[in-house]
């Protein structure tokens, strides 16, 4: 990364750069975030900062997430209004908690910029495939049925979800191959089209994850998800669906096509990582990337199991 993608330049050594999951700002922190990742998180950077370690720790809320939307639809109220007073309030929580990152960010346009950028050279790189996908619309708004937009019985745990990905058993989920699918919000009336969508094709990637995870020690629960993942065929990862509310697409023939959230939130934590590395550096002072020039820099990522597969 470097200025010209809209990051400034990293000064000094660092020893571990911890992330955890962006909190949607659809409302306050609950109990089960805080017992989750931000206070493993905070432990984690406290610990090695008392080991002499120089850590480096970032959070932002998820502003493009639709469940904004759908929290101020139920309000009545503007989906930026409730994301910035919700912001607010998880700063204020965090704080009460006693629970500390160098960043609490909320996306703006340099982070737009940066993240909409990292995604297009992917897609020019070759990464994504353009595919035609079924989608599922809602008839009455013709709004595209994607996330928090849609609800069903998960195809694999046959117990209640959202699109995308089942918070019960952690698989994904295709919202047009939902059981009894519906419209969250109310309305039933649901047509399934045929629409153009970037797609990252897993299956592609399989020895290199297989290889990857065989090292790794996980959790019992996090195991079990993985290996039914991996004993069937790699589903294709949406990059892209229909809708008003994220970053767009800059494709002029596309129309409201936006970039999924969850393909945001990698290239959001080097983003917000580095935008707390320039926060800390004196003017003037040199600095590298430590992405660029890791020199046995460890990346750690504090997670709930409900966005596990993401």
């Amino acid at each position: 990364m470097d200025q010209e993608k809209g990051v400034a330049p990293i000064h000094g050594r660092t020893d571990f750069v911890v992330v955890a999951p962006p909190p949607t700002p659809n409302g306050d922190l609950h109990i089960g975030h805080l017992a989750g990742p931000y206070l493993s998180a905070d432990v984690f950077a406290r610990f090695e900062r008392l080991r002499g370690q120089n850590v480096v720790s970032a959070i932002s809320t998820d502003e493009n997430q639709t469940y904004v939307v759908t929290s101020a639809e139920r309000l009545g109220g503007s989906p930026r209004e409730l994301a910035m007073k919700s912001h607010a309030e998880i700063q204020r929580t965090l704080q009460l908690a006693g629970i500390t990152f160098d960043v609490v960010g909320r996306p703006d346009e340099d982070y737009a910029s940066f993240v909409t950028r990292y995604l297009d050279d992917l897609c020019e790189a070759g990464a994504f495939v353009e595919h035609h996908v079924d989608s599922l619309v809602d008839t009455r708004t013709g709004r595209q049925l994607v996330e928090s937009y849609v609800g069903g019985r998960c195809p694999v745990c046959f117990l209640d979800t959202r699109g995308n990905i089942c918070e019960s058993c952690g698989h994904p989920n295709d919202p047009s191959r939902l059981i009894r699918p519906y419209v969250v919000g109310g309305g039933d009336a649901i047509k399934t089209t045929k629409s153009v969508a970037l797609v990252l094709p897993l299956e592609r990637y399989r020895s290199q994850l297989e290889e990857h995870y065989s090292t790794q020690r996980l959790r019992p629960h996090l195991k079990i998800l993985l290996d039914g993942l991996l004993d069937c065929r790699l589903p294709d990862f949406p990059i892209t669906y229909r809708s008003a509310w994220g970053l767009p697409v800059r494709r002029p023939d596309w129309g409201s096509t936006v970039y999924n959230v969850w393909a945001e939130m990698y290239p959001g934590h080097l983003y917000w990582t580095q935008r707390a590395h320039a926060a800390d550096a004196s003017p003037g002072e040199a600095s590298c990337s430590p992405w660029e020039a890791t020199d046995g820099m460890r990346y750690v990522q504090f997670i709930g199991f409900d966005n596990s597969f993401f």
